[in-house]
């Protein structure tokens, strides 16, 4: 079966992995990801306002659990769903469509994604950093954004003084800092996650 994507799609809307990787076929036993047919998603779809009404119920202040919590949980459930959105992808060998669904994850990733490429980051180059806590410090930032906000500025400011040392013993005395934040508060099993 032929799978290889329009190449109007590849001109217009890729951001590839590697160049070329939006014109390759897929592998042979690709199959689509399902997140509905995943015992996690049921459980979640079938007990997600139990869920939400026994942490009222049990909460001191009856407001139950944090509004992100709910966000989250509501988005896991409508991940997959063509309904929010979907990639067109058609083979100009021989007309073979399929639509494949955009996962909660990948839809909000890929317009962060293209929105940074396009309207944020310059050209240059880039380095990831990936900061993790230990799991009392997660529990607190799970409860209180504003700890997460006043532990975020502590890392940058330390960040950024490495990064300008670095760059003063390569010769570049006024070089500035910047950067893309993006907290994750969940794992892929929907388990608290405190890495930013």
């Amino acid at each position: 079966m032929c799978c290889e994507v329009e190449p109007t799609l590849c001109q217009t809307h890729a951001y590839e992995r590697f160049p070329g990787a939006a014109a390759t076929p897929l592998a042979p036993a690709y199959r689509p990801r399902q997140p509905q047919a995943s015992v996690l998603h049921r459980v979640v779809r079938e007990n997600l306002l139990t869920f939400l009404e026994q942490g009222a119920l049990h909460s001191a202040n009856g407001e139950g659990y944090p509004l992100y919590v709910d966000k989250e949980l509501r988005s896991y459930i409508a991940c997959g769903s063509p309904a929010l959105g979907f990639a067109r992808i058609r083979c100009p060998a021989c007309g073979f469509e399929r639509l494949l669904p955009f996962s909660c994850t990948s839809r909000r990733m890929s317009e962060e994604a293209a929105y940074l490429v396009d309207m944020v980051l310059p050209r240059s180059r880039y380095r990831q950093w990936t900061f993790t806590f230990p799991w009392p410090i997660r529990r607190l930032m799970a409860r209180d954004y504003t700890l997460i906000t006043a532990i975020l500025t502590i890392v940058i400011r330390a960040l950024y003084a490495y990064q300008r040392r670095m760059a003063r013993r390569a010769g570049h005395r006024h070089a500035k800092c910047a950067s893309v934040t993006f907290v994750q508060r969940f794992g892929g099993a929907v388990n608290l996650n405190g890495a930013s």
